[in-house]
């Protein structure tokens, strides 16, 4: 089953996402700048504003894993919640054949209510809990994306570049500063929708990462999301109880690259 870091945990339900066509995955890539870009920066800006109104959503959300050397791929499937505060849900699991019975066993999922942060393993049948501490401090990074990380924020923790500008889409790409991110990906590609997209200017609408050495790359596709939608709560957030046979970890948390902020997680319903 496929597993995931804090980080990239985090970095995947960063945000509610568009409607529509897929965007283009193959632009070429540009010369990095040696100063800061003044249209990445407005692009940055864009994004900050947009975000500062994003208080919750919720998305069925599709995993494409590729590994570019054995040309095997694997699919997933699974839904997130999130809510500003520290609130986060996700579920994911393989994605079977329509003739394939799936396993109900196989899947990962994460509950995170600001303070404790629960990882389900249905395979191993374990549930982690990891104390996120009284400011729920750690890796902060989908809270900085929920809240609207400044341009001046990304900058510090990313490398980042404009490699491409479509009609309806603008792709950023970030390499890691900080060794918690390098530990999780190489590069990142955000995909945001354009600024003359009514009504969802500059929501992220799909993440790329790639690893070991460009050779694997993880595909996420946010294709319908309900942003700000009606009948999410704090409730919704409080960890499940595992079945019966299941065992039950404390684990610690990872220490954050930026001071402050909580770490969203997501999980089972």
């Amino acid at each position: 089953m496929v597993r995931f870091g804090f980080s990239l945990v985090s970095l995947l339900i960063a945000a509610p996402l568009l409607f529509g066509q897929p965007p283009s995955q193959t632009l070429p890539l540009q010369p990095a700048a040696a100063v800061p870009d003044p249209q990445l920066m407005a692009h940055l800006a864009g994004w900050e504003a947009a975000m500062k109104a994003v208080d919750k959503f919720a998305v069925e959300a599709t995993l494409l894993k590729k590994n570019l050397i054995t040309k095997r791929e694997s699919k997933f499937t699974g839904n997130i919640w999130c809510m500003k505060g520290g609130y986060a849900r996700l579920r994911i699991a393989k994605a079977v054949a329509k003739d394939e019975k799936p396993n109900p066993a196989d899947f990962m999922a994460y509950i995170c209510n600001g303070q404790m942060l629960y990882e389900y393993d249905g395979a191993a049948m374990v549930v982690t809990m990891v104390n996120l501490g009284k400011s729920g401090t750690g890796n902060n990074l989908l809270l900085d994306l929920m809240s609207g990380m400044t341009a001046e924020a990304a900058m510090k923790r990313f490398d980042l570049k404009l490699v491409g500008v479509e009609k309806h889409y603008v792709h950023i790409e970030a390499k890691p500063k900080n060794a918690e991110d390098k530990a999780e990906f190489e590069t990142m590609t955000l995909v945001l929708c354009n600024a003359d997209v009514k009504g969802r200017a500059y929501i992220p609408r799909m993440v790329i990462l790639r690893k070991a050495n460009g050779q694997e790359t993880e595909t996420w596709d946010f294709p319908d999301p309900k942003v700000n939608p009606e009948g999410i709560e704090k409730k919704d957030f409080e960890p499940a109880e595992p079945p019966k046979g299941w065992r039950v970890q404390k684990a610690e948390a990872p220490k954050g690259p930026a001071p402050g902020g909580k770490i969203p997680v997501p999980g089972t319903r």
